[in-house]
């Protein structure tokens, strides 16, 4: 397995790959995306709204990211963070976390919000690990909304 040196880092919002890429790894998501939603409409609304980040080996995308931003309220809002299975533990996630916080101060941001299933542990250890705090809960997709102070 390569190093996380040998990845290329790609910003790209083309609908056919982030489409590609949800398809892929619907499975990952808990619950899985196809469950929650309708995935061509997810791909497409994260097309036309979001930056999305794509982490590349050997011309195959093996993690993506999907984040908005909201600038009269100066805050990030993580839709989306997947690695593939072969590449998790590798910290890939780790360095997506990075770029976030990144783009965040290059947008002037002061926190990063995101919702993620309750019953997710390995992600919400990984959001906390962070700096993110649980700080609500939606009822309608049993999910914690999470949150990450930039000041």
């Amino acid at each position: 397995m390569a190093i996380r040196g040998d990845l290329v880092w790609v910003s790209d919002s083309s609908i056919s790959r982030i489409r590609q890429f949800l398809i892929k790894h619907d499975g990952l998501f808990k619950p899985p995306l196809s469950e929650r939603l309708n995935i061509e409409s997810y791909a497409k609304k994260l097309s036309t709204n979001a930056e999305n980040l794509f982490a590349v080996y050997e011309k195959a995308d093996v993690a993506h990211a999907a984040v908005y931003v909201n600038r009269p309220e100066r805050f990030v809002y993580i839709s989306s963070v997947c690695v593939a299975g072969a590449w998790q533990g590798m910290g890939i996630a780790d360095l997506l976390m990075e770029a976030i916080f990144s783009l965040s101060e290059i947008w002037n941001c002061n926190r990063i919000l995101l919702h993620v299933n309750r019953q997710h542990h390995r992600a919400i250890a990984f959001y906390e690990k962070h700096g993110f705090a649980k700080i609500g809960r939606r009822e309608s997709d049993d999910s914690l909304e999470m949150e990450c102070s930039l000041d």
